[in-house]
């Protein structure tokens, strides 16, 4: 199977024990919007911090319209014992001719989520050996 099959045919939910990984949709704008509007959070980030919800919907819509031209892909992660988005983590750009990818993640700091960084990107950067 070959990464567009793999990643772009349908989309791909994930699970770990204590997260799931979903298709961003309009519908987390908000809950989104507490994380890249975080102070904190956005030290680590090289982009603009969300200053209104207007931000965050071009974000996901920018999300949206990268996955449907084979460009990126993004996840939501959510735990599972809350259902709310602590993160956001994605390949940013592919790059089909060296077969490689960029990484990203955002990753609410202020949450209390610290824990999870390490497993959960153990975790999904085997994604694109399995």
């Amino acid at each position: 199977m070959n990464i567009k099959e793999k990643f772009f045919k349908k989309f791909p939910q994930l699970q770990t024990e204590t997260l799931i990984l979903h298709e961003i949709k309009l519908s987390d704008t908000e809950n989104i919007f507490e994380i890249m509007s975080d102070e904190m959070t956005m030290n680590y980030l090289l982009d603009a911090k969300h200053k209104t919800i207007k931000d965050t919907e071009k974000m996901i819509r920018f999300f949206k319209k990268q996955y449907d031209k084979n460009k990126a892909i993004h996840w939501g992660v959510t735990k599972k014992d809350t259902n709310s988005i602590v993160a956001i983590i994605g390949y940013n750009h592919w790059d089909y001719k060296k077969l490689r990818q960029k990484f990203m993640q955002s990753l609410q700091v202020s949450a209390g989520t610290k824990e999870y960084l390490q497993r959960l990107s153990t975790e999904y950067l085997s994604l694109d050996s399995k």
